[in-house]
């Protein structure tokens, strides 16, 4: 009996995290920040490794659409020299910041009473000469689009594009004046800035 030897992969993980990951939302224009963890237990002649922003559009668990996916190389190879693009044995962290468009998207919706769903993830790819690409593990992101509380109207010197506003009111037969003012002009819901 002839037994096939299986090639161990040299790759003994790939981890993707995120360093400002917390229950709070991102949305457009935040900026993602976070490292791709590779360990390898022998040289290895790699081509490149990226991180891969995108939102799908689901349905239970069944991909719809893609509504956008987005990439950043967090390392190539030099070039056409061999010894450019090999990886050593070991740990090796690569750091990244991915700034989200300033785009509104839809929000992100999971709800296990609805079937349909947007999902919003990060996930890395490592793409070696004599490797199948491996993925790393893949991690939610929550997302808003950024909710606009001025007024339409033309803005002006004087109102300050709407920032501030001020009621009278009167109560028991004494005038109440309430000034309020806006902070910002437009807010992401769930996020604290």
């Amino acid at each position: 009996m002839i037994f096939a030897r299986q090639q161990k992969t040299p790759v003994s993980a790939f981890n993707l995290s995120l360093c400002n990951h917390s229950p709070t939302a991102f949305g457009p224009g935040s900026v993602i920040n976070g490292s791709l963890v590779l360990e390898l237990g022998k040289p290895v002649k790699a081509n490149n490794i990226r991180v891969v922003f995108d939102c799908k559009e689901m349905e239970k668990s069944k991909c719809l659409a893609t509504i956008f996916s987005v990439e950043t190389a967090v390392w190539s190879a030099a070039g056409k020299s061999s010894e450019n693009d090999t990886l050593e044995s070991g740990r090796h962290l690569f750091l990244f910041a991915i700034k989200l468009p300033s785009v509104n998207y839809p929000p992100s919706i999971k709800e296990p009473q609805l079937s349909h769903s947007i999902v919003y993830s990060l996930q890395g790819f490592f793409n070696a000469n004599d490797l199948a690409q491996m993925s790393s593990n893949t991690v939610p992101i929550v997302y808003y689009p950024l909710v606009n509380s001025q007024d339409l109207s033309p803005a002006t010197p004087s109102n300050q594009s709407s920032k501030i506003a001020t009621f009278h009111l009167e109560k028991d037969k004494l005038p109440i004046t309430v000034k309020a003012e806006v902070t910002k002009p437009s807010y992401c819901p769930g996020m604290y800035w």
